[in-house]
């Protein structure tokens, strides 16, 4: 199983991605602002915690309605974990800056969780999950938006 896994990381990586982030669009490469300045910011005070809470609510209220099969750095697989399981992985990615991955077969997509970052990614998904994922970021304060797409002015 380990290795049908990898196969399908390897080919989520591939496809189309979404962020969803505490930003609502990506920021200008030529930006006037101090964007990593402030993501380091938001990484090394107490805002952290607040971040990833709302990252994993998301996932949270997403595993109501489909399994979740997590990658984890020291644990390897753990194949729809329990909630608080789920959680706790996700409030340990600032820690170490840990990463994690998070399958969801049903919908044939992928999200991803760098520690040292203050968004997640979300790969291959369709109209209808990306609109329920949508609501789930909205609903935590997050946004959902495409990076192919031009930046707003």
């Amino acid at each position: 199983m380990h290795t049908i896994n990898d196969n399908i990381i390897d080919q989520m990586l591939e496809s189309p991605y979404w962020i969803i982030d505490i930003l609502p669009t990506r920021v200008p490469d030529n930006g006037k602002g101090k964007y990593f300045e402030v993501e380091q910011y938001y990484l090394k005070h107490t805002n952290v915690d607040q971040i990833f809470q709302k990252f994993a609510n998301v996932l949270l209220k997403l595993n109501c309605y489909e399994n979740v099969d997590l990658l984890t750095q020291n644990e390897g697989w753990l194949f729809n974990p329990a909630p608080d399981t789920l959680a706790d992985h996700v409030m340990k990615c600032p820690d170490n800056y840990h990463n994690l991955i998070i399958l969801l077969k049903n919908w044939d997509a992928m999200i991803t969780l760098n520690g040292d970052d203050t968004y997640m990614t979300a790969y291959n998904l369709n109209a209808n999950s990306r609109d329920m994922l949508r609501d789930f970021a909205v609903s935590e304060g997050l946004f959902l938006w495409n990076p192919q797409e031009k930046e707003k002015v």
